[in-house]
């Protein structure tokens, strides 16, 4: 019986505090957490599992934002070389305007928009089927923005 309101006093406290963060937000934002949103996210919490989830699905997204940080450091480097060396090359101006390698934004910029938008939508469905409320696969900016103020509330409260 102790274990239970202990229980029942955790979940008032974690939801008075989602209610509180919830009020920080634009009322556009507010409108979409209702209650009884707040409410089981603050009852998921209480075990401590979502918390682990979302700092593993930090974790795994810092890596690889580091990786593509790399990969197109790493092409950018390549590319002004590539312009160095031509602009070495005696040609005339016209021509050498005409043929200088591109800097490659937009070819290396597509699939990094993949990749981002495949890892938010892997992150949406770990958490839809870890059993978080408020979490499931969008692509709504709208939701999306929702949902990330869910996961800042949830790294708040884990540090709490």
């Amino acid at each position: 019986l102790a274990q239970k309101e202990h229980l029942q006093q955790r979940h008032y406290a974690l939801f008075r505090e989602l209610q509180l963060m919830s009020g920080e937000l634009p009322q556009s934002y507010q409108q979409r957490l209702p209650y009884e949103l707040l409410s089981s996210l603050a009852n998921s919490l209480l075990d401590g599992t979502v918390y682990e989830i979302v700092r593993g699905l930090k974790d795994i997204q810092l890596m690889d934002e580091k990786s593509l940080f790399e990969t197109r450091k790493a092409v950018l480097t390549l590319s002004e070389n590539r312009r160095a060396l031509f602009r070495r090359r005696p040609f005339s101006v016209t021509t050498a305007k005409n043929k200088m390698p591109r800097p490659p934004f937009q070819e290396s910029n597509a699939p990094v928009s993949f990749f981002l938008f495949f890892q938010v939508s892997d992150q949406q469905v770990t958490l839809e089927k870890a059993g978080v409320p408020g979490f499931f696969v969008t692509n709504s900016p709208m939701e999306i923005s929702l949902q990330m103020c869910l996961l800042e509330f949830i790294t708040r409260l884990a540090h709490a």
